[in-house]
This record gives C-alpha cells, structure tokens and sequence, in this order.
C-alpha cells in the first residue's frame, strides 16, 4: 500500500464516544494505515491543547470526526479540532476531500458540515466500517473477515436488550415465521428519519387487522434490534392516555416532571430530556382509533416511534401495512410446535383459516392439545363448528375485519379453542379481558 495513510480520530470525551474511537483507531490500524488518536498518540505531559493536535491535524491525510446525539452540541476542545480542520479543508482544492464525517447514532450533523457525505457506523457497525475501509482504497475482497454481508431472509438473532428498558412482552423465539422480511422493512422504516408531519422523528406505523401480528413483530423488533438503543426501549399501551405513557416512561428512568405542569407541558419535557441523549425506541402498541397521532410524537432525532394500529387513515407517516400469512408461511408457524403435519395438510389448514397468525396459533395449540387429531378431521369440525346459529352475532359483528371468504371458520376455531378450556381457564380469561392488557406474571 505503500506510505501508510494518516487518519486523525476526532471525538468527544463521552464514555461511548471513546469505545467508538477507540475500535476505530484499532481496525483501521489493523488495516494498514497510520490513525492518529490522543490517547494513543499523545506522551504524559504533553501540551497537546497548544501545537501537538493542530501539527497532528494538518500533517493527517484525512480528518475523521466521530458524531453522536450526545457530542454534536458538545462543546469543548472536540469543536476546537473541528474548527481547525475546517479552516485547513478551506486550503485545499474544493474537490479534495479532507474530513470524513462518522455517525454512531442517528444525529444531525453541524451545519458547518452540510453537504459532505458521511458514514453511518449504525445499525450496522462492520458493513460501516468496510464503507470507510473501502472508500480508503482497501480492496472489498480483502475485508472478508471485517464484514459479512446481512442475510435479509434470515431471521435476526435476539439480543440483550439496553439497561434502560420498559418491555414485558416475550419473544417467541424462531417459532416468528412468515414476517422476516416484514421485520427488516418494519426496522428500515424506523431508522429513518423524517414524516411529512413530524420533522426529523423515526416514526413507523405498522397497520392491519385484529390478530394479523402487528403487535408480535413489534414485540420481535424490540427484542431483535432493542439493543441499538442505549437511551432506552420503552413499550407503552397506547390505548391508554399520555399521561400514562409519561408515568411509565419516568418510572422506568427513576425522574419526577414538575407536577404543576399540564399534559402537554410533561410530554414536552420528557421528549426534551430524553432527545438530549443516545437514541431511544417508543413503541405505542395498539394506538386509538379515534385519537390524533400527532401529539404523542418527539421532535427529536434522538426518539424513535413504532406504532402498532388497526387504522387505515394515518396515511402521512411511513407505513407498513401487514397482510394475511401465505398458505407455505402459515403451514410453517402450524408446524412450529412439536406435532408435525405434511406440507399439504398444513397449507390447507391455513388456507381454511384465511392465514391470520391469531386463527393459525389457536389451531397449531389445539392440534398439539388432541394429538389424535388429524388436520382433515379439524377440518370438518371447523366446517361443522361454522354452521353454529350461536356464531351468527360474531360472523356479523366481525365480518369486516376478517379475511374474506373466512368469515365462518375463524369464529369456529374460535369457538373450538375457547370450549377445549378448563373451566377454571375460562374463569381467567373472562377476568383478563377486564383488566389493562400488560402480561401476567
């Protein structure tokens, strides 16, 4: 490669930032070239504020300067080494590029920085890292063990979710089939930045009908993806007021908001404190049918927002709108239990039920429950069950959020489940269907 290139590393003196700067000095040092680090660089004693950092800066190849949402209004030397190496880049030809911008998390760059291309190190820190090697002149095909290229029809490994977290919900492990790419569009769409309405806010609206998984794959994103935000995950019943998102959201970070103020007064202050941090996952699971959006929403890049709903008018925020389970899909979550069934006995079996997850799981428990059962015999129950006078009510009152041409044979299944229940289960279930839909113990 000849002459080792010369990299200086600019960041800000915040714990993250540093283990940042410091995996990047490490692999691009690993990598051939000659970054330049304080920490690394600098001797005990040395008065680096004076000469050291602007004779490092201006003898570099290149400037890197590493953002977060913490340090990009950080002041301090990290702003006086920008400073510098602006002036520098000002001495150079106008198509020479001298700084390089890095993001770690999803902040606004200065604006003194508008119009330079920068690289994300998020929310994948290895394909990142290979934009920067490669843009540095390694060959791709040298990289092999720096990064690996993201499998999208493969279902990402849960992780451990940030210290800072509000979640009760449990993954169901690999038995989430038949949404893997629903859930890497579903994490595209909160990445991003920016709605039509709500100016520089993730937001993501996951849509569609009662029992269709809207909840599940958000509960699977929290649990997949939950650990690229260190600010904290906060999983909130939206059916519920904001205030009681506020209760919960402050419970969970130990903080008390001035009681004087009103609701929107509190929603306003907690949005503040926590868009003045590292990114942070929202989830307003189940949102109202009749209640504005707009309120509920952060103006900070720092806060992103999932939305689980049944509506279908929110049409001015990125959306994705769930549809019914293929018959291959749904034949995969009926054999995700221990019982297992032909190819073709399960697709037809989803087929009857229309391919809603929440049909589909009820029969898959019910199968294993009686495992005698055969799936043409369930079948001919459903089929049997569908005739019933006593789901005529049910068929009517429901009929518009069913898949079509299903309109008797969900309510069967229904049906089937809830009669296969001890009576001491139906007791609980009749007393649940009272109380706030949070998990039990």
């Amino acid at each position: 490669m000849g002459e080792k290139k010369k990299l200086f590393i600019s960041y800000a003196r915040e714990e993250k930032d540093i283990e940042f700067a410091m995996e990047l000095y490490n692999a691009l040092e690993e990598a051939g070239f000659d970054p330049w680090l304080d920490v690394k660089k600098l001797s005990h004693g040395e008065k680096w504020k004076d000469v050291t950092i602007k004779e490092a800066i201006r003898s570099c190849d290149y400037f890197f300067t590493l953002f977060s949402s913490k340090s990009v209004n950080r002041t301090g030397y990290f702003q006086t080494e920008l400073k510098i190496a602006l002036e520098y880049d000002a001495e150079h030809p106008e198509s020479a590029i001298f700084i390089k911008p890095i993001r770690r998390d999803n902040c606004k760059l200065p604006a003194s920085l508008s119009g330079i291309h920068s690289v994300d190190l998020f929310p994948d820190y290895k394909a990142g890292l290979t934009k920067i090697l490669v843009d540095l002149g390694i060959e791709p095909e040298a990289l092999t063990g720096v990064s690996e290229p993201t499998d999208r029809d493969a279902l990402p490994e849960r992780k451990k979710l940030p210290a800072t977290c509000a979640m009760g919900m449990k993954s169901i492990n690999d038995r989430f089939v038949g949404r893997i790419r629903d859930l890497w569009t579903l994490h595209d769409k909160v990445q991003k930045s920016g709605t039509a309405i709500v100016t520089a806010a993730g937001v993501a609206l996951v849509c569609g009908m009662g029992g269709i998984g809207k909840s599940q794959l958000a509960v699977e994103y929290v649990h997949r993806f939950g650990y690229l935000y260190d600010g904290g995950v906060f999983w909130i019943d939206a059916e519920k007021s904001r205030t009681d998102m506020v209760n919960r959201i402050c419970a969970t970070l130990d903080i008390n908001l001035n009681e004087r103020l009103d609701e929107d007064g509190q929603v306003e202050t907690l949005w503040k404190f926590l868009g003045d941090g590292e990114p942070v996952l929202v989830v307003l699971d189940n949102f109202r049918q009749t209640t504005e959006l707009e309120p509920w929403l952060p103006m900070s890049e720092a806060i992103h927002v999932l939305v689980t709903t049944r509506r279908k008018d929110l049409v001015d925020y990125d959306s994705l709108s769930l549809d019914v389970l293929s018959d291959e899909a749904g034949a995969g979550l009926i054999n995700s239990r221990a019982r297992k069934f032909e190819p073709h006995e399960a697709e037809a079996l989803s087929n009857k039920l229309g391919g809603l997850p929440l049909a589909l799981e009820l029969a898959c428990f019910y199968l294993n429950r009686k495992k005698t059962l055969s799936i043409t015999d369930l079948i001919a129950t459903i089929d049997q069950k569908g005739e019933l006078k006593s789901l005529e009510d049910f068929t009517k009152n429901y009929s518009q959020q069913l898949p079509t041409g299903r309109e008797k044979s969900i309510p069967a299944m229904f049906q089937m489940a809830w009669d296969s229940a001890s009576e001491d289960a139906k007791d609980i279930l009749r007393a649940m269907s009272v109380l706030a839909p949070y998990p039990v113990p």
